[in-house]
């Protein structure tokens, strides 16, 4: 106790009385604009639960959200930030990404297998054609390529 006031008076006194004073005998811009109100009904809600928690967005707000943020990713200025300031991967994200690699990498293999095949088809149909010859021509000695 400091001279004969115990702290939760005080602190009622503090919270109650205006934050400062100055010599004039006004409060200070601050007060006015409502920072000092702002502190007390903050100091008024501490510990209550928000009236939103627990509630979701609806459908056309998650929409919007995904797309103002797939437009800022976009913007240089956001990603000379986020580069700015690197945050390590979860275990969870890295086990996403590297599916996601992997999905694509798997899809490229197979896009080039299918091409080589489509190419080796081409080529050996060619080859069989030059072998057989046309009917006035003679035919050609060409390798026909087995995959």
């Amino acid at each position: 106790m400091l001279l004969g006031v115990s702290p939760l008076q005080a602190w009622t006194c503090a919270v109650e009385a205006p934050l400062s004073i100055d010599a004039d005998g006004n409060q200070p811009e601050e007060d006015q604009n409502g920072n000092g109100e702002k502190k007390k009904i903050g100091l008024a809600n501490k510990g209550k639960v928000p009236w939103n928690v627990g509630r979701k967005h609806s459908g056309v707000t998650r929409d919007r959200i995904r797309q103002r943020t797939r437009e800022a990713l976009r913007d240089p200025k956001v990603r000379k930030k986020m580069a700015e300031h690197p945050r390590p991967h979860s275990d969870q994200i890295k086990a996403k990404i590297g599916f996601s690699l992997r999905q694509l990498w798997r899809e490229r293999l197979r896009e080039k297998r299918m091409k080589e095949k489509f190419f080796l088809s081409w080529y050996n149909n060619i080859a069989k054609a030059a072998k057989k010859g046309l009917a006035d021509q003679k035919g050609m000695d060409w390798a026909v390529l087995i995959k």
